[in-house]
């Protein structure tokens, strides 16, 4: 598996993570009440949406040799604005 797919895998982790920290965050400071089972609760949930949000791109990343091609992977990082981040 060449290190460029790998890096790319892996910034979509990095993107989508901050993006589900940033957006828990926000909507736990609109209910400042909730107890630690239902924050754990809201964070497991989002944690697992993202996984299965991910999954698929990443299974295809990975399975296809075509996209390890410096063109497909340029347009995969641009179609995920990973290159925006960095």
């Amino acid at each position: 598996f060449d290190r460029e797919p790998r890096d790319a895998i892996a910034g979509l982790g990095r993107k989508f993570e901050l993006l589900r920290r940033q957006e828990l965050e926000r909507t736990l400071g609109r209910w400042p009440g909730l107890d630690a089972e239902a924050i754990e609760a809201m964070d497991r949930l989002s944690q697992s949406l993202v996984a299965k949000i991910l999954h698929d791109p990443i299974l295809s990343l990975k399975a296809n040799r075509e996209w390890h091609e410096p063109g497909h992977l340029s347009m995969f990082r641009k179609i995920f604005r990973l290159d925006e981040e960095e």
